[in-house]
């Protein structure tokens, strides 16, 4: 029997998660039932409620002094501020872009866990869209930018969550597969890397507000670049929005940069910073453009005059009808895929496809916005393109030329009824008109011709003339046909088929366009290898002289050196999540509201407001909000004190230990007068504040009487406060009163950064001990290093950790003399003798160390999963001195079989035993071991000192696994008792 399983037969009824367990319970409840990353509501911006865009740089959002405002497309307000960057303003991304190296964030040799981070960003992602509150949120917020029906403005997040998806758990590093080609002499091996650029930059249009940004950003951000995003204007505020998800789903803050700004701004960035790639979406004039400034560092998904062509087999007209009215008048014709020119065979001009194409257009409205604003064509810029194709000879209308009719919107959009303009054939190949005709109106316009059998050459030197290739559809179900026209044309997509349309999903498909070498693509892991990846190859020499050829010589090199770097590539990317998690934005230092608030005489002071009010509305204003007077002075206190002793601790040389004392104490006995509450301590006197200047003896007794304040009045300190109190607790070293703070759980939040750090530094085990018990908030880095701090600990340490065994000791003997005292009652005697064992138990045979490890393994706020992680970042000496402390425990729980951890909640009543809630227990030890097998087994059965270990221990697991199947028995046994 393996020592997994004999660990899982400790306890019958207790099986041990495995670490995908553990994965799929990560909780989102806190996100499904709130959007916590959301700064507004999508039907409350208005041009009285505008909302605000802010920029991204170096892990901060910021705001400027320009206020570019942008106009709702539907009724001409000033709804959305965007705080735009200008050209003075771009120093911070430049140099955010320079600190990133060429050989990128992340590489297949350079933090490989970030592959995993970001497969595991990419699942909670898409989670997140998939929920109906957050994938609802996006569509409203699509479309108030960027007017769009509700489906197919909820089709493009869709579409983005099913990428997300698509690229979760270890899709990401597979993006970086590699291969391997042998040498021209023994050992040696050339070998192919995928490699990221590093600084890129990305340039996105309005039409996709959502899609096209995020999966272009995240396909560099899979592949290791650090990029900065621009997104248009007009729509930044919905990126805005996502990258706020993303933040959410543990991508850390300073992984992308977000800047607003305009066209010359960004251009001048792009020269400065000088970007190693540029991913541009966009015109094909500044596309061209860009492509000489950058001296050709630059991938293009530019303009697109897609055409389809029906064949000459007729089926289906109804179907293939709403497709072409989808494909030319979705999205308004807003889309770099929709269909621009339609070849129309002649058979199919003798059914009934243009009536019905006219009456599906003209079922299109502004109400619903399956027509609405075109944002790059003004409505008379579209009229006057419409008059110049019909003064074509042959050329007519076959439907819509008109403006849309009551509506809003405003003069610089465009607003047109969904617009066909019939142009022949021969006409559309004469040098004069066949610019005019393949000119690409992006909106609710497009060509409609006609071809016949012979003409068909005539249709294909149309197409191989056009400049612009994106995607293509050719609706038919002859193979010759199809073979025909796909091999003598040029596309990015070509759909063919009679279900063949111009617009797709672009997550399921390879999406750009073909026929340039600077064409880029999107959404596929082809796309994402083509755009964000280049190809990097390393030739590996052999390792050993070219004589010695017995595989027998090679083999122990490969296992050797395997072993020896498995614990640097199986880093866990829990610690990156952890880390992202902890990087979130916090509220500001001095923050406005530091306490709790008393609601109670707010809301008893409210009353309804004097002006008459609809009494059909159930929303009844009233007026009188404000802050009781004790609140208020509380407040003002808090932030006085902030303000005074942050200016004090900039200067140390000036600031003593016993001004420090004057002022916390001042402050807390002034809250404790406010609320009337009365804190004191024996043998106090009075005058301490003015004695603590003169005598060290009395200021020792007023570090006596903050305690005592604290313990009462801590909670209005805020965090801000206990973070400035903690940092002068470290320049003057007063752990009296850290250790009341720390037991007090007043540290939380931004203030438990660093603190297991500093104290590790400090050498103060008692103190790490008691953050380990009571602070909730402790992340990956501060659990490994109080780990390794124990398990490997420095000689200037054991001072603090000598304190910690003279206190198991002295609870011990106390638990030991209560024990022997008959005179109890018999329940609280069972539970003395109880408590005698177990910390007996805890305390013999122990190293002074090892009893630190008590408080880590019995700590409530220690998450399995972090745990987990932290094991595997311990070397080959720390986990054998891990093994062999759990092994210890595990003999102990042989030996004394009367010991369980039911016991431990029991003899929590005894408060006065502070060491016998830090007691491990069997199922807490049990557990461990599993955590050492699961990251370590593979390195670890190379060793024979484990090897050696695991058979000792395998007597006692045995033992333990007997006793369990036994009481499990008579456990069923019992109970079928009682029902008899």
């Amino acid at each position: 029997m393996s020592l997994l399983r004999l660990c899982k037969g400790v306890n019958p009824n207790v099986s041990r998660k495995t670490a995908s367990d553990y994965f799929s319970s990560l909780r989102f409840s806190r996100l499904i039932h709130s959007l916590g990353f959301t700064t507004l509501k999508a039907e409350e911006i208005s041009g009285s409620q505008p909302a605000e865009v802010q920029n991204l740089v170096q892990g901060k959002w910021i705001k400027s002094a320009n206020w570019n405002t942008i106009v709702d497309p539907l009724n001409g307000e000033s709804f959305i501020k965007v705080s735009e960057v200008d050209e003075s303003g771009i120093q911070p991304f430049v140099e955010s872009l320079s600190k990133c190296p060429k050989h990128g964030m992340h590489n297949p040799f350079k933090s490989p866990e970030r592959y995993l981070l970001y497969g595991d960003i990419s699942a909670k992602a898409g989670h997140m869209l998939a929920l109906p509150e957050v994938s609802d949120f996006f569509a409203k917020l699509i479309q108030r930018v960027a007017p769009k029906s509700y489906q197919q403005a909820l089709g493009e997040v869709y579409v983005t969550g099913k990428f997300l998806e698509n690229f979760s758990g270890d899709q990401v590093r597979f993006l970086a597969r590699s291969f391997g080609v042998p040498g021209n002499h023994l050992g040696q091996q050339s070998h192919g890397f995928r490699w990221p650029y590093g600084p890129v930059a990305i340039i996105t249009p309005f039409n996709f507000p959502l899609e096209i940004p995020l999966l272009q950003l995240m396909g560099a951000l899979y592949m290791g670049n650090k990029p900065v995003l621009k997104v248009d204007s007009k729509v930044c505020i919905v990126m805005e929005q996502m990258l706020r998800l993303l933040h959410d789903c543990g991508m850390p803050l300073d992984d992308v940069d977000f800047i607003n700004s305009d066209g010359k701004t960004m251009n001048k960035l792009l020269l400065e910073a000088k970007p190693r790639m540029t991913l541009f979406t966009g015109s094909s004039r500044i596309a061209n453009k860009l492509a000489d400034d950058l001296n050709g560092r630059i991938k293009l998904e530019d303009a697109g005059f897609d055409w389809k062509i029906l064949g000459p087999d007729v089926h289906e007209v109804d179907y293939v009808s709403w497709v072409c009215d989808q494909d030319a008048y979705a999205c308004s014709g807003q889309k770099c895929s929709a269909q621009s020119m339609l070849f129309m065979h002649e058979n199919w001009s003798k059914t009934s496809l243009l009536r019905q194409l006219t009456d599906l257009a003209a079922r299109r409205k502004l109400e619903d916005l399956t027509i609405g604003p075109v944002l790059t064509f003004t409505t008379e810029a579209m009229l006057d393109h419409m008059k110049k194709l019909l003064e074509i000879p042959g050329s007519k209308l076959l439907f819509g030329g008109e403006e849309l009719q009551n509506h809003s919107i405003p003069s610089v959009y465009g607003a047109i009824k969904p617009t066909a303009v019939f142009v022949p054939i021969e006409q559309i190949l004469k040098p004069e008109y066949y610019d005019l005709v393949t000119k690409e109106i992006f909106g609710p316009f497009q060509v409609i011709t006609e071809y016949k059998d012979s003409q068909l050459p005539l249709v294909l030197d149309v197409l191989e003339k056009m400049h612009a290739h994106l995607t293509a559809a050719v609706v038919s179900n002859d193979p010759l046909f199809i073979q025909e026209v796909i091999g003598k044309t040029v596309n990015g997509t070509t759909y063919a088929g009679l279900r063949a349309r111009t617009t797709g999903a672009p997550q399921n498909h390879w999406f750009g366009p073909a026929g340039d070498p600077r064409g880029a693509g999107i959404g596929t892991p082809e796309a994402i290898k083509l755009v964000w990846s280049c190809h990097r190859e390393a030739s590996k020499p052999s390792p050993q002289s070219p004589t010695l050829r017995s595989s027998a010589v090679h083999k122990p090199f490969f296992v050797s050196r395997f072993v020896s770097l498995r614990p640097l590539f199986t880093m866990s990317m829990l610690e990156l999540i952890t880390k992202a998690s902890a990087a979130h934005e916090q509220l500001p230092s001095d923050s406005q509201y530091p306490i709790v608030l008393n609601p109670d005489p707010i809301l008893l002071n409210l009353k309804p407001q004097t002006q008459e009010s609809n009494d059909a509305s159930f929303v009844k204003r009233v007026e009188g909000w404000k802050f009781s007077q004790t609140d208020t002075e509380i407040i003002e206190l808090g932030q006085n004190f902030y303000k005074k002793l942050k200016i004090k601790l900039k200067n140390l040389k000036s600031f003593t230990k016993v001004e420090f004392i004057s002022m916390l104490t001042s402050y807390l006995k002034k809250n404790s007068e406010k609320l009337g509450i009365s804190v004191v301590i024996e043998q106090k006197d009075e005058s301490y504040t003015k004695a603590l200047v003169v005598s060290v003896a009395i200021e020792q007794k007023g570090e006596g009487y903050i305690k005592a304040l604290i313990q009462k009045i801590g909670f209005l300190m805020g965090e801000a406060v206990v973070g400035l109190v903690l940092e002068a607790c470290f320049a003057f070293e007063i752990w009296e009163i850290l250790e009341t703070l720390i037991v007090g759980g007043l540290i939380e939040g931004s203030c438990s950064r660093k603190l297991v750090h500093n104290l590790i530094e400090k050498k103060r085990s008692d103190l790490v001990c008691l953050c380990v018990k009571h602070v909730s908030d402790l992340q990956f880095s501060d659990i490994l290093s109080v780990l390794k701090f124990f398990l490997s600990p420095p000689k200037d340490a054991y001072d603090t950790m000598a304190f910690i065994r003279k206190e198991w000791e002295t609870e011990a003997l106390s638990a030991i003399e209560m024990a022997k005292d008959k005179t109890l009652a018999e329940k609280t005697f069972n539970l003395a003798k109880d408590a005698a064992i177990l910390l007996m138990m805890a305390h013999d045979e122990f190293t002074t160390s090892e009893l630190c490890l008590h408080y880590l393994l019995s700590s409530p706020n220690l998450d399995d999963v972090i745990f987990s992680a932290c094991i595997g970042n311990l070397n080959g000496s720390e986990i054998m001195g891990f093994v062999r402390y759990l092994k210890k425990w595990l003999k102990k729980y042989q030996k004394f079989p009367q010991a369980s951890s039911s016991s431990i909640p029991k003899a929590s009543s005894l408060h006065w035993l502070k060491a016998f809630d830090s007691v491990p227990s069997l199922e807490n030890v049990t557990k461990c071991f599993g955590f050492v097998l699961d990251e370590h087994f593979s390195s670890l059965v190379l060793h024979p000192e484990f090897c050696e270990e695991v058979k000792s221990i395998e007597l006692v697991v045995n033992s333990l696994a007997s006793e369990a199947r036994i009481c499990c028995k008579l456990a069923n046994l019992s109970k079928l008792m009682l029902k008899i």
